[in-house]
C-alpha cells in the first residue's frame, strides 16, 4: 500500500503506507495504514483495502491524492491513479480477485478520477479501449529504475540463461523449457521468483523432459542473490505472453547482458531493436534466437551504446519531473 497525498499546490507530500520496511520514511509525513491491507497478508486483504480506502476521506483532509497503483479511493474525485497493466482481464483464472476488481470496481473509480497514469503507450491504448476514456485523460509515465548506471566489477558469463518472474502462466517460461533442444547443449537455465501452481507446472515439465540437470528453480530471492544471478548469466530470457511494461529486461541491461524477449507490442515499444525477439509458438524462431545469441560478437561497448538510451528513458529522476508536470496540468 503506497499512496501519495499531495496537498494543494505546494506539493507537500504525505505518504500512506502499510509497510514499515520501506526506506527513507519521514515519520512526520506518514499515515500508517494497517498491515492487514497489504497484498499477500491474507485472502481478505483486498477487501480490507477497499474498506480502508473508502473510509480515508472521512478520517483525513486528503486534498489531492496520487497513487502509483490501481488501488484508488472509491467515490473520491480528487485523485490520480496508475494502471500498470490489464493482465487480470486477459487471464482471469490466474487473477480471480483482481479480475473482479478491474471488471467491476475500477470503472467506478476511473469515473471519479481526474486522470490516469499508464506505464506505457501500449497500456494507455488498452485502458482507453477497455474503459472508454479519451487519450487526453490518460498520461504515460514509464516504469523506472532508481539507478540506471551500468554495473561494474565481476560480470563473467557462467553459462546459464536467467528467467526472472515465474509466478503465473502468462510468464510463459514453459515455452523456453519446451524448446530445450535449442539450448541444452550449451546452457543451463536458472529460474527465480517461481511460486504457486505455476512453479509446480514448470517443475513437472522439467521432470517430464529430463531437464533436472539443466534447470534449477528458486522462489523469491534477496537483492544480493538477484545481483549475483544477473552478473553471471549468459542472457535474460523473458518470453511473456502479456506485460504492461516488463522491468527485468531493464535490470539485465544494467549488467550489459543480452536479452531474449517475446515479440509482443509492449516489448517493441520499450526495448525497440536492442534485444533478440522470439515469435511465440514458433520453433524456428526459438532456434534462430539462440543462433543469434551464440553468434553475438559485439563488444561490451557496443552493447552499452544500445542499452544506454533505453535506460536513460526509464530513470526515476526523469520520471519524477514528468509526474509533477502531470499533476500540475490536472490540478
Amino acid at each position: 500500500m503506497h499512496i501519495r497525498n499531495i496537498l494543494k499546490k505546494n506539493y507537500s507530500i504525505y505518504e500512506i503506507l502499510a509497510n514499515r520496511k520501506l526506506a527513507d520514511i519521514q515519520e512526520n509525513k506518514t499515515i500508517w495504514a494497517p498491515v492487514s491491507i497489504t497484498d499477500g497478508y491474507s485472502k481478505a486483504a483486498s477487501l480490507h483495502r477497499l474498506y480502508y480506502l473508502w473510509r480515508l476521506p472521512y478520517k483525513y483532509d486528503l486534498g489531492f491524492v496520487y497513487t502509483p497503483t490501481h488501488h484508488g479511493i472509491p467515490f473520491y474525485d480528487n485523485q490520480l491513479i496508475t494502471i500498470h497493466d490489464l493482465i487480470s482481464l486477459h487471464f482471469p483464472e490466474q487473477h480471480k480477485l483482481q479480475y473482479w476488481y478491474f471488471r467491476y470496481i475500477l470503472p467506478g473509480i476511473i469515473k471519479k478520477c481526474k486522470g490516469i497514469v499508464a506505464v506505457s503507450n501500449t497500456t494507455k491504448d488498452e485502458v482507453c479501449r477497455q474503459y472508454h476514456v479519451s487519450h487526453e485523460f490518460v498520461y504515460v509515465l514509464p516504469n523506472a529504475l532508481t539507478d540506471v548506471s551500468f554495473v561494474t566489477g565481476d560480470t563473467i558469463d557462467h553459462g546459464y540463461l536467467l528467467c526472472v518472474g515465474a509466478g503465473f502462466m502468462h510468464k510463459n517460461i514453459h515455452e523456453l523449457l519446451q524448446n530445450a533442444r535449442f539450448w541444452r547443449d550449451k546452457y543451463k537455465v536458472k529460474i527465480v521468483s517461481a511460486s504457486g501452481n505455476y512453479k509446480e507446472y514448470i517443475e513437472n515439465i522439467v521432470k517430464e523432459r529430463n531437464l533436472a540437470d539443466k534447470v534449477s528453480i528458486e522462489g523469491f530471492v534477496s537483492q544480493s542473490r538477484l545481483d549475483e544471478l544477473y552478473r553471471h548469466c549468459s542472457a535474460l530470457v523473458y518470453p511473456s505472453k502479456w506485460e504492461g511494461f516488463g522491468i527485468p529486461p531493464l535490470e539485465a541491461m544494467r549488467y550489459c547482458k543480452p536479452v531474449i524477449l517475446s515479440d509482443i507490442k509492449i516489448f517493441r515499444e520499450i526495448y525497440q531493436d536492442s534485444v533478440i525477439y522470439v515469435t511465440l509458438g514458433s520453433e524456428k524462431s526459438w532456434c534462430d534466437a539462440f543462433l543469434k545469441l551464440s553468434n553475438m560478437n559485439e563488444s561490451p561497448s557496443n552493447i552499452k551504446k544500445r542499452y544506454k538510451e533505453i535506460l536513460e528513458k526509464c530513470s526515476w529522476n526523469k520520471n519524477e519531473k514528468i509526474l509533477m508536470n502531470i499533476i500540475s496540468e490536472i490540478q
